[in-house]
């Protein structure tokens, strides 16, 4: 796996590392999102810094990074949606703000009026 037991991780591997995350990220449980290319490049560079914690002789290379990649990519969704939430509140907070100060209020079927 490593060059003579330095922690340097050859090429072959970094293209593994690669070809693995961008199929994973071709699931359908992942694709579709918008920031799948960016999920792919840092699932890639995850695998490579914890390439040397890795143990040929006790487990399976494949599983192994695959466990690692697809838990990568569902804690970058988590972390995408939590971040979506906080920008829908912010945006909802500042409508909310302008409709208090000028005096407008929401009616069923988004028609706006005037409470002045």
């Amino acid at each position: 796996m490593h060059e003579k037991g330095d922690g340097i991780v050859t090429e072959d591997l970094h293209l593994m590392f690669y070809k693995m995350a961008q199929k994973i990220g071709t699931k359908p449980r992942f694709s579709g999102y918008t920031w799948i290319e960016d999920m792919i490049s840092d699932a890639y560079l995850k695998c490579c810094t914890i390439a040397h914690k890795f143990d040929i002789e006790k487990e399976n290379p494949f599983g192994y990074f695959t466990t690692v990649i697809i838990n990568f990519f569902w804690d970058a969704l988590a972390g995408e949606t939590k971040q979506k939430n906080i920008k829908d509140r912010l945006r909802d907070d500042q409508i909310n703000q302008i409709y208090h100060r000028y005096g407008i209020t929401f009616k069923v079927g988004n028609k706006h009026e005037s409470t002045s």
